[in-house]
Order: structure tokens, then sequence, then C-alpha cells
């Protein structure tokens, strides 16, 4: 799969292609679509358009990634800024391609792993877990890491409702992480992969059968998005992961909560208490009151798995040299 990235500006467009094969990424091109300064906006609105068809043309991504654009101390800034995006989106959904935006601290997390990174922390990352030889220009390093942050995250955390293959796409979230145990401090663990190291908060009944440090782990994930912190939960079982996502959606249950109950009921024993309405062995486990006790016992009712199947640890696929092309559009 090919993803192309796009970082907008009116007046300089970064764009990065990156291949994904299995846990390979490999890098395929990148560089800047820029415009005339001083010409019509119309104009340069062209410009950008037909550079990214032209780059979609011969490259062929299969999806695109695109940096979201906040509103800054300059209402005309911010206003021709949205314009240039606009014209990178119509340029994806002209090519039928299905189209993820992410914020600049989605992108920093998932390329640097700290949302306040400087751009040429984000150069170095990108040209390390891309292994090329030198650092790429800061626009086409911001594409880069857009494509590297939805390869690792699916169609992302705010997929745009565009038509591919005569369908609409689904917003999906990271649901899966494969890489090397690196850290294990209950419930916490560090999971690398391509070189970024995700910080994973587990229950304690997947915690207690984790390979040890060093080895190769695979996790079904849940990610939680806030407004100063995305927080990332892993399971080693889909019947735990589902039942995390049911727990979540109990008024007054957050995920530290549900974290708890699945540390301290297995799926099973908790499908069996809500169905025997047993409040009481709710309220055993540590941030259950009696009312939270009440509402999980009605609103579980008939939406737990009654059986956990466990997963597969599996080794993840070791990555090859990229074979790298640069192209440029300026």
């Amino acid at each position: 799969m090919r993803i192309l990235g796009i970082d907008p500006g009116l007046r300089v467009t970064g764009f990065g292609v990156v291949g994904r094969e299995g846990q390979r990424l490999d890098y395929v091109a990148s560089g800047c679509i820029r415009t005339r300064e001083g010409g019509e906006l119309p104009e340069r609105l062209r410009t950008i358009l037909d550079g990214l068809a032209e780059v979609i043309a011969t490259h062929r991504p299969e999806q695109v990634a695109i940096e979201k654009v906040f509103v800054n101390v300059n209402p005309q800034s911010t206003l021709l800024l949205g314009q240039a995006r606009g014209a990178a989106v119509c340029a994806a959904v002209l090519a039928d391609l299905p189209v993820a935006e992410y914020t600049a601290l989605q992108v920093k997390q998932a390329v640097v792993g700290k949302g306040n990174a400087h751009k040429e922390q984000v150069q170095e990352m990108v040209k390390r877990l891309l292994k090329l030889s030198g650092h790429p220009s800061a626009d086409a390093a911001d594409a880069l890491a857009c494509a590297i942050c939805h390869a690792h995250g699916g169609l992302g955390m705010g997929a745009l409702p565009t038509r591919a293959s005569g369908c609409a796409t689904e917003a999906r979230v990271i649901g899966r992480i494969a890489g090397t145990l690196a850290e294990k401090s209950p419930p916490h663990v560090v999971v690398v992969a391509h070189g970024v190291g995700y910080e994973i908060d587990v229950p304690m009944s997947t915690f207690y059968h984790l390979p040890r440090t060093g080895e190769a782990v695979e996790l079904l994930t849940h990610l939680v998005v806030r407004e100063d912190a995305h927080l990332l939960f892993g399971f080693l079982s889909a019947g735990e992961r589902s039942a995390f996502r049911q727990l979540i959606k109990v008024s007054g249950v957050g995920p530290k909560v549900a974290l708890a109950v699945l540390s301290g009921l297995s799926v099973d024993d908790l499908a069996a208490a809500v169905a025997a309405e047993d409040a009481a062995r709710l309220t055993r486990v540590p941030g259950i009151g009696k009312k939270t006790a009440e509402r999980l016992v009605l609103e579980l009712r008939d939406k737990l798995p009654s059986t956990v199947p466990a997963a597969k640890v599996r080794r993840p696929a070791r990555p090859g040299r990229p074979q790298c092309a640069a192209v440029a559009w300026l």
C-alpha cells in the first residue's frame, strides 16, 4: 500500500509518498509544490491542484493523509491556508482516493513521541524511520511524517467521508500494534514498532500473559483521543477489547475504571455478574460504587462476549532496506 502525505500551504505544499508492506515502511518520493508569490489566488490554487494530481498520477498512492489546519492569530492567513488545504483534498477526491486528516500534535506524537517536537526533530526521525541518506526539507518531512502517522494508524483518527472504489470509507483508529516489548511496568508497557515506542496501558489479565522484554508481541489496541492527550490501551484478546469498548460507553466509567474492571474480573466473570444482576460483585472493583455497578448491570446486558478468544503473539517481519527515489516539483 502506498500513502501520500500532504502538508498544505499556499506558498509551499509539501508532499511525501511512503510504501507500506507488512511491518516495513519504504520511502518512495517527496518534495514541494511552490506557487508563484504575488500571483492571483485562483492561479495558486490551480498550481497546488495540478501539482498534486501529477504526484498522484506518477506514484499512484492508494490513500491520502493530510494535516489539519487550525485557526491562528491572523484570520486572513488561516483562510488562505484553508483554501490551499481544500485544493489538496480536491486533488485526492478527484482521484477517488480516501482521505484521512491528522493534527500536528497527532503526527508529532506518532513520529517523534511528543506533541511539542520541533521541525528539526521531525526531520531527524523521518530520516531514521525511512533510512534516508539525508534530511528532507522541512515541508517534505512534515508530509512524510503525516504519511508515517497514517501508516501506523490505519485510516486514522479522523478519516474524511470521501468516495473510494464506489463506497464510503469508514473512520478507524489504531487497532493493532506489533513490535518488540521494550518495557513492562504494570499497568504500562512500551512496544517499539518501526523505531517508535508506543506507551500502552493494559489490564492485568493481559499483563500476566505478556512475553519477556525484548521479545515480539502483538496487541489489539483502542485509542482514546482527548484534548490534552492520545491514550492507547492494549489487549491480548478480542473479547477483552470488546468488553473495554462496552464499558467506556457506560456513564461514569472512563478508560482507567474500565481497565480496573478487566484487571479484577475476566470477561466471562464480568458477563456472568451482569447476567445474574450481581451488582455487589462489581462493587468489589476499585472505583466502582453501587450506582455505577447498577448502571453496568443495566447497560451491559446482552452486550458482552461470553468467551475470550486467545490472541496469537507473533514476531513481526524484519524490515528491509528501502529503495529511495527522490522526486520534487518546484
